[in-house]
């Protein structure tokens, strides 16, 4: 898939002759989808961001802990930047619907983790007197070091494909 060549070599390095030829279809066929490569990425990086979110709700819906929720976030964020090419982050600000959706996102990410951090004050979890701007400013520096820092994948390295799953 587009977004598994992006994450693997950067954005730079893919060519829409790349993407066409790992889904298998023609380069017209992907050009009738997706005028340009900042449309593809875009559009990949929605519905990562949708699974990603179903995902949590899932998890949201069977925890009720606060720390284990906001762990669990961290924790698969963390696992899934780890596979990603530091390149990718780099190109990404080449393409300026890109850094729109990265702002947009970053917005929701803070204004659902103060959710969350205001939850884990009611339950008790967190001081009262905790400052939940200066909190989050700190969560979200240290998410920006884990898009960036390459030791992570030595810590997490890409699953390999189950050999079985490739079978028809």
């Amino acid at each position: 898939n587009a977004m598994r060549l992006f994450a693997e070599k950067g954005i730079k390095q893919v060519t829409m002759d790349d993407v066409a030829a790992g889904v298998g279809i023609s380069k017209r066929t992907l050009y009738e989808q997706f005028p340009n490569k900042e449309e593809l990425l875009v559009t990949g990086c929605i519905i990562h961001q949708q699974i990603m979110n179903e995902d949590l709700s899932l998890y949201c819906e069977q925890h009720d802990n606060v720390l284990l929720v906001i762990l669990h976030f961290y924790e698969e964020t963390v696992k899934h930047m780890a596979v990603i090419h530091p390149n990718f982050f780099e190109d990404l600000v080449r393409y300026p619907r890109m850094v729109e959706f990265i702002a947009q996102n970053d917005k929701e990410h803070i204004e659902e983790s103060t959710r969350w951090l205001q939850r884990g004050i009611d339950q008790g979890l967190f001081r009262q007197d905790l400052n939940l701007e200066i909190r989050l400013n700190v969560i979200h520096e240290a998410m920006k070091h884990v898009k960036t820092d390459t030791t992570l994948r030595r810590r997490f390295p890409p699953a390999e494909p189950d050999p079985a799953a490739a079978r028809p």
